[in-house]
C-alpha cells in the first residue's frame, strides 16, 4: 500500500473528521490517478457528511505528501477567493473556511501525527466533463444551452473581480435544479488585490496548457489585468472542443502557432517585466492576423447553417491570438441568444410547415373522398 493509499484509507476509515464530518470518500482519484484524466493533484478531495447540518459537502484537503510554498500558496488563496464568493449567485458556496485538524497516520516503525489543512464547500452533483464526454449523443440545442450556462457561470465570477485562469471542463459542475453550470477549483483564480505567488512567471505554467492563451504562455501568465482574457480564450477552447467530435483544439490546432508562441517567448525573454506587455502588443498584433483560426464547419456537425456563423464569431472572438480583440462574455451570450431564437423560429417554421402539409394531404382526402361519392352518384343515376 503506498502512503497515498494509506492516507486516503485513513481519512475514509474515520468515524469522525475534525468532529464534524462523517461518510467520508475520496473522489479525485488522488491514491490512483486516472491515466489521461485532466484532474489537478494539489488537494485530496472528499465527499462528505456534515454532522451538523445534515448535508453532503466537498472536504478539500492540502496534500500533505507534496508540500511546496506554491501550492500552499494557491490552497489557502483558494480559500480567500471562496470567502469573497459568500452569498454570491452562480457562485462556488464555501461551508467552513480554512482549518486544521490533526490526525496520526499509523505507519512502521513508529506513527506520524500530520497536521491537515482544509476547507469545505458546497457539494455539485453534474459533472460537466461527462456530459463532454457524452457529447457525441448530444443535440445541438442542448450543447447551446450548455454553453450558455458555461459562460453565464463564468460572467458570475467576472462580476465579482474573481478571474478563474484554469478554465477547463474538469472544472465546471452543474445543479440538477435548474441545470446552472457553476466553476471549482479556483487554486489559481485571482482577485485584482491577490498578491502574487511567484515573482516570476518566465517560463511557468499555470493552468492546464490545452486552454491557456498564448500570453499566458509567454511569461504573462502574473499580469492581473490580462487574467480575465486567459478566461475568455480558455472559454473558446472549451466552445471548440463542444462543438467538435473528440477533438481538444490544442490537438488540432493550438500546434499550429506552438513555433509562434516558442518565437515569441524568444523574442519576450530578454523584455524587462515593466514592458513585456507592450512588447507583447507588438509580437500580437503582428501575428493576429496571419493565422488560420479553424472554423466548425471543417469538422461533422449537427449545427444548422441559419446558427453556423454565429457561434463561429464566438469561437473566433474568444480564440485570438492577440487578447485586446477578443470579445467578452456579454457579446458572446447576446450571440448565443440569436443562435437560441433562431433555433426556436426554425422549429415554429418546421411545426408550421408540417400542419400545412397535414391540412393539404386532409383536403386532398377530402377531395378525392368527395369525388368518389359524385361518381358513384352518377353511376347510379345511369
Amino acid at each position: 500500500m503506498t502512503r497515498e493509499e494509506m492516507f486516503v484509507s485513513l481519512i475514509e476509515g474515520m468515524p469522525s473528521f475534525d468532529g464534524r464530518y462523517s461518510n467520508l470518500c475520496c473522489i479525485n482519484n488522488y491514491a490512483n490517478p486516472i491515466p489521461n484524466k485532466r484532474q489537478g493533484q494539489f488537494s485530496v478531495v472528499f465527499s462528505a457528511t456534515d454532522d451538523v447540518t445534515d448535508e453532503r459537502v466537498i472536504i478539500k484537503v492540502y496534500d500533505p505528501f507534496r508540500p511546496s510554498k506554491f501550492r500552499m500558496d494557491c490552497f489557502e488563496r483558494e480559500g480567500e477567493v471562496l470567502q469573497e464568493l459568500i452569498d454570491k449567485n452562480r457562485c462556488l458556496q464555501l461551508k467552513k473556511a480554512i482549518n486544521t485538524t490533526d490526525v496520526q497516520l499509523p505507519v512502521t516503525p513508529s506513527p506520524i501525527d500530520i497536521s491537515l489543512s482544509y476547507f469545505a464547500t458546497e457539494i455539485l452533483p453534474v459533472d460537466i466533463f461527462e456530459k463532454f464526454n457524452q457529447k457525441g449523443s448530444m443535440p445541438i440545442d442542448d450543447k447551446i444551452d450548455l454553453f450558455r450556462e458555461i459562460l453565464l457561470g463564468i460572467r458570475a465570477l467576472h462580476m465579482h473581480k474573481v478571474y478563474h485562469r484554469d478554465l477547463k471542463p474538469d472544472n465546471l459542475r452543474g445543479e440538477e435544479k435548474d441545470n446552472r453550470v457553476i466553476a471549482i477549483d479556483l487554486g489559481t483564480a485571482v482577485l485584482p488585490k491577490t498578491v502574487h505567488v511567484l515573482s516570476s512567471y518566465e517560463k511557468v505554467q499555470v493552468g492546464h496548457p490545452s486552454y491557456a492563451s498564448p500570453e499566458a504562455c509567454c511569461g504573462l501568465y502574473g499580469h492581473r489585468e490580462l487574467s480575465i482574457y486567459n478566461d475568455y480564450y480558455s472559454l473558446g477552447c472549451i466552445m471548440f472542443e463542444l462543438f467538435t467530435p473528440n477533438t481538444l483544439y490544442l490537438e488540432l490546432h493550438k500546434k499550429r502557432i506552438t513555433d509562434i508562441i516558442s518565437l515569441c517567448e524568444f523574442q519576450m525573454a530578454s523584455e524587462p517585466e515593466s514592458t513585456k506587455i507592450s512588447k507583447w502588443h507588438e509580437i500580437a498584433h503582428y501575428y493576429t492576423n496571419r493565422l488560420d483560426y479553424p472554423t466548425l464547419s471543417d469538422y461533422p456537425n449537427d449545427i444548422s447553417k441559419s446558427i453556423i456563423n454565429y457561434l463561429e464569431r464566438i469561437l473566433h472572438g474568444f480564440i485570438r491570438f492577440d487578447y485586446r480583440e477578443r470579445i467578452n462574455i456579454d457579446e458572446a451570450l447576446r450571440l448565443i441568444d440569436i443562435c437560441i431564437k433562431i433555433r426556436s423560429n426554425d422549429k415554429f417554421e418546421k411545426e408550421l410547415q408540417k400542419r400545412h402539409q397535414v391540412y393539404r394531404l386532409n383536403r386532398i382526402a377530402k377531395i378525392i373522398k368527395m369525388n368518389t361519392k359524385y361518381l358513384s352518384a352518377g353511376e347510379c343515376h345511369d
